[in-house]
């Protein structure tokens, strides 16, 4: 039987309320990673200008919340007696009556969703604009014909012809 532990019960709430708005923060970055990768395929530099400088608040705002819930697994680990290191949601529900128990969980399950799902959409953008940078690089080198750029003939041979280049900038 699970004996309840009065000084978790009165944080439990503040806890979940924690985890809400960390579910809710993910879900929202999420939608701009999306809309970020959306915004690089389209070309639309300025929506996607500002999109940058919210992500760039909300990343700064994210830090006071990252504290309190920090603080909150500190006081949760002291509480149940166990090191801040090993401490672990599941480890609370553990401890936890299985109606508390169930609502922890929920939350653990959709923070643990929200963060894998933004993880990768994550790696989808930074692939989608390495390759878009690549690409930039490619269209200027063949315009240019960039600063130390080696190209090779038919045969394999090394060879620089600026009369190749699309533009030709020593004239």
């Amino acid at each position: 039987m699970i004996v309840a532990n009065p000084i978790v019960e009165s944080l439990l709430p503040e806890l979940l309320t924690l985890l809400d708005q960390h579910a809710a923060t993910l879900g929202e970055r999420l939608t701009q990673m999306q809309q970020l990768s959306a915004y690089t395929l389209e070309r639309r530099q300025e929506p996607m200008e500002a999109l940058l400088d919210q992500m760039e608040r909300a990343y700064h705002e994210q830090g006071a919340a990252d504290v309190k819930l920090s603080a909150m697994r500190a006081t949760l680990a002291r509480v149940i007696g166990v090191p801040v290191a090993e401490f672990r949601l599941s480890r609370l529900e553990a401890v936890l009556p299985p109606r508390e128990a169930a609502a922890l969980q929920l939350r653990r399950q959709r923070v643990l969703a929200l963060a894998q799902r933004l993880r990768s959409e994550h790696l989808h953008a930074a692939v989608l604009l390495n390759e878009a940078s690549r690409v930039n690089r490619m269209m200027l080198d063949a315009l240019l014909g960039g600063a130390g750029v080696t190209s090779y003939g038919p045969g394999g041979d090394k060879r620089y012809d600026s009369c190749q280049r699309l533009v030709n900038a020593e004239r």
